[in-house]
């Protein structure tokens, strides 16, 4: 049974910020922050917190500039992202949180745990395990400003998109099914939620605001002085020589990517195991 979900408004600089939240903050026994990565929206964490338990509540921002909080204004960079979600976990009232993040969110996860020391326990992040030479900046920030002539074709050029750039392998996003065309739930939410429907449908990510953070998240990322625990969660779509399992605090998922690290069955599968692991060894 999926626990109960709602989008909540929470006032930062310069407006609102949305927030998607995963069940009962009050009455949970341990809280996540949940950052998407610099194009995504919060609802791809939807599969990854259908697989924890119920005890466990989330909390998913759409990072300013992005989803529902697509027209805040900037400055953006990592210091704005940084008391965005520090507003967050105030207006909720969190004083204990573990961090999940992904591409540009797993960043912002760990200068979140250097500058809170105390209010950080655990930082699981999902990165790519090596970095391609050619820079995706330009061609992910032209495809922002393309438009469609409805939602079904914004979907398509999506996946398309994904397969291209080695977000997507091949049979790891369920095809269409024959009988009624239909995505799997967890995408079809995802791709709407982050899309403007009229007059035809676009990104509603800010071109200014990825641009930004493209920017600022070129600087090297620190890592917490502090006891909170780190688990890196390294990515590697396509390589079949990736190695598999666990070393120290990195675990290898290869034949996936940051995007199907989350919005398929087994990557979901694979990242929630990891934050299982994490709330366990907690007591």
């Amino acid at each position: 049974m999926q626990r109960p979900r709602r989008f909540e408004d929470v006032s930062v600089r310069g407006g609102e910020l949305a927030v998607w939240q995963h069940g009962n903050i009050d009455r949970a026994d341990a809280v996540l922050l949940l950052l998407h990565d610099l194009v995504a929206n919060s609802r791809v964490w939807d599969l990854v917190m259908d697989r924890l338990p119920r005890n466990v509540a989330a909390v998913a921002p759409d990072l300013r500039g992005r989803g529902a909080s697509s027209r805040l204004p900037g400055p953006w960079g990592i210091s704005a992202h940084l008391a965005d979600v520090s507003s967050v976990l105030d207006h909720f009232g969190v004083h204990e949180v573990g961090v999940v993040g992904q591409g540009f969110g797993a960043v912002l996860g760990l200068e979140l745990a250097a500058a809170n020391q105390e209010q950080v326990a655990a930082v699981v992040t999902i990165e790519q395990a090596s970095t391609s030479e050619a820079d995706p900046a330009e061609s992910v920030l032209a495809e922002l400003s393309e438009s469609f002539d409805d939602l079904a074709q914004m979907h398509s050029q999506w996946k398309l998109s994904q397969l291209e750039h080695g977000q997507l392998e091949h049979g790891q996003l369920e095809h269409r099914a024959e009988t009624n065309h239909a995505w799997p739930e967890s995408v079809v939410s995802y791709l709407n939620h982050g899309a403007h429907n009229a007059p035809r449908p676009t990104s509603r990510a800010n071109p200014d605001a990825v641009r930004a953070d493209i920017v600022d998240c070129s600087a090297s990322v620190p890592t917490p002085q502090n006891s909170a625990i780190v688990r890196r969660i390294l990515v590697e779509s396509g390589s079949a020589a990736a190695p598999s399992g666990q070393a120290g605090s990195s675990i290898f998922l290869p034949g996936h990517s940051l995007m199907s690290a989350v919005l398929t069955q087994g990557g979901a599968d694979a990242v929630a195991g990891v934050v299982r692991s994490i709330l366990s060894s907690q007591g």
